[in-house]
């Protein structure tokens, strides 16, 4: 037979810690429309090391909302394409939380999608100048050709 002691000591609460964010990319910070911008979120939990849940949240000028969820991941990797969005700075939001519930949020920073310049097609601009250029030659032809009857060149 063995012994056993009892030893009351006190009473342990155990403490659950929120999770944190630990990295954070938002790269470039500055797009034409039609680019991408690539957003890149690491997080931790002190107690389950990879966050239960991750939300992005990438709020435009006007209030609109493009929402990113990720499960059971230290890294949240979001690829926004900026084709067909309105111009100005866009606000990105993340919400971290654990198994237990605790919760981290931030506002992470922000990029600025800028309007695409208005291009005007080269062929089309080329085939007007020559238009324009063969218009002019022909004029300079035709005047140059055009004698009053009678006049001819004194021989030299």
């Amino acid at each position: 037979m063995g012994a056993s002691t009892v030893m009351p000591i006190g009473t342990v609460d155990a403490v659950n810690s929120v999770p944190a964010i630990t990295s954070v990319s938002i790269s470039p910070r500055r797009v034409v429309q039609g680019d991408k911008v690539f957003i890149t979120v690491g997080c931790e939990d002190v107690e389950d090391y990879t966050p239960t849940r991750i939300n992005a949240t990438i709020t435009d000028p006007e209030g609109a909302t493009y929402d990113y969820g990720f499960t059971n991941a230290r890294f949240a990797n979001i690829v926004f394409d900026s084709a067909g969005v309105i111009e100005g700075v866009y606000n990105v939001h993340v919400t971290v939380r654990d198994s237990q519930g605790a919760e981290t949020t931030a506002n992470i920073g922000s990029f600025e999608v800028k309007l695409a310049p208005i291009v005007m097609p080269i062929k089309e601009i080329g085939l007007g100048v020559g238009i324009i250029a063969l218009a002019a030659l022909i004029a300079i032809v035709m005047l140059l050709l055009r004698r009053p009857p009678g006049l001819t060149p004194a021989p030299a």
